[in-house]
């Protein structure tokens, strides 16, 4: 008798899993995909503005080194 409780467990378990991931899987993935869009498309602006400003942090530089060396 305690096996059978036991086997109707189990296959209630395995039959909630196949049941549910599913669902559950493809909303996480669609919304996975949206912020990725979404993080893109905000991303790339501010990682452009940094570039720019590392850039001009450098030419500063090289140009004081240029203005100590010629001292």
């Amino acid at each position: 008798m305690r096996g059978k409780w036991f086997l109707w467990l189990v296959a209630a378990l395995i039959g909630s899993a196949l049941a549910f991931p599913p669902v559950t899987l493809a909303a996480t993935k669609e919304e996975k995909k949206e912020e990725m869009k979404e993080g893109a498309k905000g991303e790339k602006k501010p990682a452009k503005k940094a570039a720019k400003k590392a850039a001009k942090k450098k030419a500063e530089k090289k140009e004081e080194k240029k203005e100590k060396e010629t001292k």
